[in-house]
């Protein structure tokens, strides 16, 4: 029974872990799929989107391994550690990554100055001018144009995608902090049985 009860708040950590790993995938793959929408042949997918999906897939197995683990004896404490390190360290990565790249920039405000700056491309120090959020660009009759910040009636998806992108590395950070108290619990586990 005493097995049992230090392992519930454990595997409670888990299941917050798997719950905000489907919300990092998810909101990666909506930000992918709402990417170059037109389908441009000059514009990328910035390699940050799928990296961030690719982040939520590794923390919703990382979950269901540790979960296993967690609940068996073979293979528990050394190998759960080291997995909690290797999640928790992509999170971090990838949860900077994201910060860094939205450059600190409020995803609430509306105005025009913030959304696209003087309107003409690369709409420097706005929302337009950020590669995840501006949905690819591209150059027509030798002027440059992003998806979401040349068509006034596409404007307002920036401040979404900007949301969405500041969530998704909330999301992220809150999965560091669920991993440092699963890896806190574990030490404690590991140094109550040795």
């Amino acid at each position: 029974m005493a097995f049992t009860r230090t392992l519930i708040p454990s595997s409670i950590l888990r299941a917050l872990q798997a719950l905000f790993g489907i919300i990092v995938l998810g909101l990666s793959v909506t930000l992918i799929r709402g990417h170059n929408p037109l389908h441009w042949t000059i514009s990328k997918l910035p390699t940050l989107l799928p990296f961030a999906a690719a982040i939520g897939g590794l923390t919703i197995a990382g979950a269901l391994v540790g979960f296993v683990l967690s609940w068996t004896e073979f293979l528990r404490g050394f190998f759960e550690i080291l997995l909690d390190i290797a999640v928790l360290l992509a999170n971090l990565v990838g949860g900077v990554l994201i910060a860094i790249r939205l450059k600190g920039k409020n995803c609430y405000d509306e105005s025009d100055r913030n959304r696209v700056g003087n309107r003409g491309y690369p709409f420097k120090g706005s929302l337009g001018s950020i590669d995840i959020l501006n949905g690819g660009c591209t150059e027509k009759n030798g002027v440059g144009i992003c998806y979401y910040a040349s068509w006034a009636d596409q404007e307002a998806k920036l401040n979404t995608r900007c949301r969405q992108s500041q969530a998704n590395s909330v999301f992220m950070f809150l999965t560091v902090v669920v991993l440092f108290a699963g890896l806190t619990l574990t030490y404690l586990r590991i140094k109550r049985t040795h």
